[in-house]
């Protein structure tokens, strides 16, 4: 039950220990993600998660686990490999 809570507030586990991430560094962050898909000509609707970690990491300090978090907040799985951005989700943020 404090799982699921604490996921409800946009809050994330890393290195075992809960963090509740800042607005700021979520709104950056997704920024990054957005501007790499343009940067890279990435297709909004087939990508790698691991592509995206791998081109924001050699530009940015940012967490691994923070830039998949917020990934996971705009994308949906279309399978264990690849996902696609959910725009609905985009227009929301």
């Amino acid at each position: 039950e404090l799982s699921i809570a604490l996921n409800g507030l946009e809050s994330l586990e890393i290195n075992g220990r809960w963090r509740i991430l800042d607005d700021d560094l979520i709104v950056r962050t997704t920024e990054n993600i957005l501007s790499n898909f343009v940067q890279n000509e990435i297709s909004f609707e087939n990508f790698s998660e691991n592509l995206i970690l791998e081109n924001l990491l050699k530009n940015n300090e940012t967490e691994p686990s923070i830039v998949k978090h917020c990934l996971k907040c705009i994308s949906k799985n279309k399978c264990e490999t690849t996902s696609s951005l959910d725009l609905e989700k985009i227009y929301k943020f």
